[in-house]
């Protein structure tokens, strides 16, 4: 998505996807250790509640193990 706008939140990077919404509407994913941390909108979880139920998840995010293939 060209128009999609790149910008660094809570030292991640995030994906503004709906720029001046209070808050930017935007996508963000982080590497650690052992995961990577998919930060999607909370209704995005929640609309994708039962395949997401083997992994991790918090209000606002989704954590895949590097150990296993991503659903």
């Amino acid at each position: 998505m060209p128009e999609v706008l790149e910008k660094t939140n809570y030292k991640v990077p995030a994906f503004i996807l709906v720029p001046g919404m209070k808050p930017d509407l935007q996508i963000m994913m982080a590497a650690y250790a052992n995961h990577v941390s998919f930060y999607p909108f909370p209704a995005t979880i929640a609309h994708f509640a039962e395949p997401l139920r083997a992994y991790k998840t918090g209000k606002g995010s989704v954590n895949f193990p590097y150990n296993e293939p991503l659903p």
